[in-house]
């Protein structure tokens, strides 16, 4: 079997135990002991061992040998969730008090859609301000943390993605308990289309984002308007489609009533997918850092330009192209050159864009 069989047998094997993984009950287990011993490491670097826990825990397979570890961490996330409810709780506090309006997005928002929020594990809490606040939730945020660093992820939104300013998305919010306290939160619509540009524009990175897509698909409210959702936007509706898709031919998800029930995918996608799964476990740090970092020697910048040189499914995406069966070198070739652009990009203009919100 060659490399890339390897990987897209690893890929194929993460996405069948992690298939229907967020409902209650899971789904029965479909793959071996041998199989899940094969997949644990994979399935920890992916962060997504509790997900395989909550899989096996109703089946035989959870007095195994190998469950062990799975169950160890299920409990070490129910610790993690447990402080960022507080770590939510005490910056809202703080927010609200100063006047400042934050929008909650990804990590607590995702992993309420699981059974138990110790399921889907997160790090960063992501925070959109508008433009007018975010040097004082900046500031807040520095005098808060009291110099122990921070792990909020703040992002200042610009006012251009899709027709989607901060004013728009913070009159469709939601509120969502965290704590004692009612967090504000991005509208369903919006996130559940957050999340999936988020995740090809991130070369579909993690299996563990695409659960998150199926999670919220499967969670979404009665009242869910699709029309929002997709938008008019030809391509980009495209992309939502595609990606809710993918959730249904990966893992499963249910897409009988979405826009998405009559996708049809390029011949390459999932194949890439699974390979982007598989190679992503090799220890490789995300994301890399600035390219202008590896520009110190010929032998430094060769080994930066193959780190970063995009996938398939991340250069269609950042040159806003279809997902089609056409080669997609050329479109490579030009997500790098783009690439490049960015990294050239004095550094003010660089830092200020890693304030933004990029995924509308």
């Amino acid at each position: 079997m060659s490399s890339r069989q390897e990987k897209e047998a690893c890929g194929a094997l993460l996405a069948n135990i992690l298939a229907g993984a967020w409902r209650d009950p899971a789904p029965p287990v479909t793959f071996s002991e041998r199989e899940l011993e094969a997949a644990v490491l994979p399935l920890l670097k992916t962060s997504a061992g509790a997900l395989a826990w909550w899989r096996i825990k109703d089946s035989p397979m959870r007095d195994a040998p190998v469950a062990a570890e799975l169950l160890e961490t299920y409990r070490l996330y129910i610790l993690h969730a447990a402080l960022n409810t507080e770590r939510i709780e005490h910056v809202f506090t703080h927010f609200n008090r100063h006047g400042i309006q934050a929008l909650l997005f990804k990590g607590h928002v995702n992993a309420v859609c699981y059974p138990e929020p110790n399921l889907r594990p997160y790090g960063d809490i992501d925070l959109l301000v508008g433009r007018a606040q975010y040097a004082d939730a900046r500031t807040l945020l520095d005098e808060i943390s009291k110099g122990q660093g921070s792990t909020v992820d703040l992002h200042e939104d610009d006012g251009r993605h899709d027709g989607r300013d901060f004013a728009t998305l913070y009159a469709r919010r939601r509120e969502m308990r965290a704590g004692n306290i009612e967090a504000c939160v991005m509208g369903a619509e919006d996130h559940l289309r957050l999340l999936c540009f988020h995740f090809l524009k991130h070369g579909a990175w993690r299996p563990l984002w695409l659960c998150d897509i199926a999670a919220a698909l499967e969670a979404r409210p009665a009242d869910f308007d699709w029309s929002l959702c997709i938008g008019t936007h030809a391509k980009r509706a495209e992309y939502v489609r595609l990606v809710i898709g993918l959730a249904h031919d990966l893992l499963g998800a249910r897409t009988d009533e979405t826009p998405a029930r009559d996708a049809v995918l390029p011949r390459w996608l999932m194949r890439d997918v699974r390979r982007a799964w598989a190679r992503q476990t090799s220890g490789n740090s995300f994301p890399p850092p600035p390219l202008r970092f590896d520009w110190r020697t010929p032998a430094s910048m060769m080994r930066g330009v193959r780190r970063r040189f995009p996938g398939s499914i991340e250069a269609t995406y950042s040159v806003g192209m279809k997902f089609n069966n056409f080669p997609r070198l050329p479109l490579r070739y030009a997500s790098f050159l783009q690439l490049i652009g960015d990294n050239l990009t004095p550094s003010d203009r660089a830092d200020s864009r890693t304030r933004r919100l990029r995924y509308f």
